[in-house]
């Protein structure tokens, strides 16, 4: 004959056993499809599985961890599997293009569940693979093992400049991808082809693609846009892309001037002046930066603590006659890069 004791344990034991199997979880989380174009009316959806009856909200998020749409569930979802839909659009206005997280949330009797993987995976770095320019088709060609941001750069092999941003931190599927290649004047002449410098960091577990492809990141705007709950802060490192917050992660809108005329007389001191785009320019001067000047790919003057604007006189009179290029490189120490080119005539030395 069982105790008191020994019965007062199985039922604690079978209370325990039922408490577990009704509590809320969120399991078989996915979406499909990976990419979707909503300018072509497409939509995606979210798959997932509760263990128990619960109100779902699905919410999407862009990189800068601002809540874009809210989607809820009409009324108490059963046990079992469910999906909820989002059609790419923030308060009936398209979204742009990029990446954007979602979270699933679950409300029963109890606390509120929440599925999110934005800060558990993603961020490492990924390796950018077989990348090359396919001059024929006009195309910057890499593989990615893994959905990612991008940055490319083309340029001159080091010690000389960056020319042109291909990619500048945009999100891009896992496979092969391929880059517009569009060769200005400075670049056109790299034989037999340019420097390619990639960098990539994978994007997390529950990233949505909202295409078509652009080559540099664009935002709603920010107001009256919740920030996802928990956010974790990103304190800015040197040289660190990942630590940097995405809306100040990507690289700067430079100008560059010359005085042709100046140059056009064989003078020893050119004004050439640079300066950073009005709307990079708050970005720019809160991170340490410096300022490059290249002649025909070789460096000819460097300030490591920058100012901009900055002119800097260059002496034309040591040149052959023929076309020269200008290039500057504006670089902050958080890794961005501005670069700018022009090319310059210089005519025949008077004798």
């Amino acid at each position: 004959m069982r105790s008191a004791a020994t019965a007062v344990v199985v039922v604690v034991l079978l209370a325990s056993a039922a408490a577990a199997e009704t509590t809320l979880r969120i399991t078989h989380v996915a979406h499909a499809p990976l990419a979707f174009d909503p300018g072509q009316e497409q939509h995606v959806q979210v798959r997932f599985r509760l263990s128990s009856p619960a109100r779902v909200v699905l919410r999407v998020y862009d990189a800068r961890d601002l809540e874009v749409a809210s989607i809820s569930s009409e009324g108490t979802l059963a046990a079992g599997d469910h999906a909820l839909v989002w059609d790419g659009r923030s308060s009936r206005q398209l979204v742009p293009a990029g990446a954007y997280a979602y979270t699933i949330t679950a409300q029963d009797e109890g606390a509120a569940v929440v599925h999110d993987l934005s800060d558990s995976t993603g961020g490492d770095a990924v390796v950018v693979r077989d990348l090359r320019l396919d001059v024929e088709a006009r195309l910057v060609r890499y593989r990615l093992l893994r959905s990612a941001m991008v940055r490319i750069r083309a340029g001159m092999a080091p010690p000389g400049p960056v020319l042109a941003n291909v990619v500048d931190w945009a999100p891009r599927p896992a496979g092969a991808n391929a880059e517009p290649w569009a060769p200005g004047e400075v670049t056109r002449g790299l034989a037999p082809a340019p420097w390619l410098q990639g960098s990539a960091l994978a994007l997390p577990a529950n990233t949505i693609l909202v295409l078509p492809q652009q080559p540099r990141p664009e935002w709603l705007s920010a107001a009256e846009r919740p920030l996802r709950p928990g956010r974790r802060p990103r304190p800015s490192r040197q040289r660190d892309p990942a630590a940097q917050p995405a809306e100040r992660r990507g690289d700067l809108r430079v100008q560059l001037e010359v005085d042709e005329q100046t140059a056009g007389r064989r003078s020893a001191a050119v004004p050439i002046r640079v300066d950073v785009h009005p709307a990079d320019a708050d970005r720019l001067y809160a991170e340490r930066f410096g300022v490059e000047l290249y002649v025909d790919g070789a460096l000819a003057f460097k300030h490591e603590l920058g100012y901009l604007p900055l002119t800097w006189h260059w002496d034309s009179t040591r040149l052959p006659a023929g076309p020269h290029s200008i290039t500057t490189n504006v670089f902050s120490y958080e890794g961005n890069l501005g670069v700018a080119s022009v090319t310059v005539g210089l005519p025949a030395q008077e004798r």
